[in-house]
């Protein structure tokens, strides 16, 4: 091998490196570049890499701080984080990196019944075997990156996405690592099987950035869709009050109309049988044509009469039982949210029901021995997967019951709530019960 093919192997060896640090920004940070900018940005830290590993000279007490410092700092440029994230995450990729390079070789070379010098007496099989390292590091970085994943997305990382994801990555380290079994067997081979792994790697490495586009379109995706729904949900608000405030109009006009009726009748002396009979049918009147929801919690009048508004405007048929909830134990901010996404879910999954008749919600709220209690039911068009007592979403109900739900668990178990979510195949009714403990103040 001469020295050229072997400089062109150490900047492929880089840029691998490089690449991966890139995927393990992309796991914990956001970007501030895209495109172009990113790409250059990309190709001017693979180039100081080089400079770092020329100036080093292979030491490694020179060559590690060298390496973290400037992975910190082009984390900090190219990524919206704070320094200190950028120092920490550093040492993580340094550390997978020195482990990688020294744990996987031994364990390599020790499941396939050779030791690291073996393939270090032969060039060829030397960079095919540090290719292969750099396979599996790739590998153990899109598993961190599927972990991080799963934690922090609101749609649930099911098996499948796991094997679309991993799938090129584990099959590379398992062909390469058969490579290697091959070349134990047949050292000639050695110069096909680098071009072999060389194949490899960059097949893995452009898999992964493909997904990661896909990724990318299928997020603008989701932030149109709930952009969609957002303004869905305000243009229903907006409806409810503008009715509200109509029917309040015409309220106030009747009753401006009704008290010049009585004045007249005063004047023309109208006796006080006469008045009362006619007063009364205008209180009665009133109270048959009244929905209006009274509890003692400002926070849930409001929004329970809006949403009952918005309710009726779309055919869905809204029963509450509500007690007095002065006492109920979420603070205004908390119970708002979960009473507004709960019940936001609601109407648009029986919105989507055709069956005008299916289009039913039920809200109870009770206060027991000091304990509150929520319960909210409504049927839905499509079944609801539960798994782990949470919402698995798919594409259907992800529309349903996906938004929301996280900000939801997250204030249950802020507050040490018991709930419990619950699907019922027979009649497509989707149940959420919650259990709310006294608040120690």
């Amino acid at each position: 091998m001469n020295a050229i093919m072997a400089y062109f192997l150490n900047v492929l060896l880089v840029i691998i490196e490089v690449f991966a640090l890139y995927q393990l920004g992309c796991t914990f940070f956001q970007k501030r570049y895209r495109g172009w900018r990113m790409l250059l940005l990309t190709a001017a830290l693979a180039a100081v890499h080089v400079g770092v590993l020329l100036i080093s000279g292979g030491n490694l007490l020179i060559k590690l701080p060298l390496f973290i410092l400037v992975d910190m700092l082009w984390f900090r440029i190219v990524f919206r984080t704070h320094l200190l994230k950028c120092l920490v995450v550093s040492v993580l990729f340094s550390s997978i990196m020195m482990l990688g390079d020294t744990g996987l070789s031994f364990g390599m070379a020790l499941l396939l019944g050779q030791l690291p010098q073996d393939y270090m007496q032969n060039p060829y099989a030397y960079y095919a075997f540090c290719i292969i390292v750099k396979i599996i590091e790739l590998l153990v970085i899109e598993l961190l990156k599927m972990w991080q994943q799963r934690r922090s997305s609101l749609l649930s990382v099911g098996w499948r996405q796991w094997v679309r994801v991993l799938i090129i990555p584990a099959a590379a380290t398992v062909t390469s690592l058969t490579m290697l079994q091959v070349y134990s067997q047949a050292q000639d081979a050695a110069p096909n099987i680098l071009l072999c792994t060389i194949i490899l790697v960059a097949a893995d490495m452009l898999s992964i950035s493909l997904l990661n586009y896909i990724d990318r379109q299928d997020q603008v995706l989701r932030d149109y869709a709930i952009l969609r729904r957002t303004m869905k949900l305000e243009q229903d608000s907006v409806n409810a009050w503008m009715n509200a405030y109509a029917r309040e109009r015409k309220q106030t006009h009747e009753h401006r109309n009704q008290l010049e009726l009585i004045r007249g009748m005063v004047r023309q002396g109208a006796d006080s049988g006469e008045l009362v009979q006619y007063i009364s049918g205008l209180l009665q009147a009133d109270a048959d044509g009244t929905v209006s929801v009274k509890t003692g919690r400002t926070v849930v009048d409001v929004i329970v009469n809006q949403k009952n508004e918005i309710a009726k405007a779309k055919g869905i048929r809204f029963y509450v039982n509500l007690d007095d909830l002065r006492s109920f134990a979420l603070p205004d901010d908390a119970l708002a949210v979960v009473l507004s996404n709960l019940l936001d879910n609601a109407i648009e999954a029986s919105e989507q029901i055709e069956d005008p008749s299916g289009r039913v919600i039920r809200l109870n709220m009770h206060m027991k021995e000091g304990v509150s209690f929520l319960y909210i039911e409504n049927k839905t068009a499509h079944p609801v997967k539960i798994v782990d007592n949470w919402v698995a979403t798919t594409k259907h109900d992800a529309a349903q019951h996906g938004y929301g739900l996280k900000n939801i668990k997250t204030i249950m178990e802020r507050y040490s709530a018991d709930y419990i979510l619950d699907y019922q195949d027979s009649t497509q009714t989707f149940c959420f019960s919650v259990q709310i403990p006294p608040i120690d103040e």
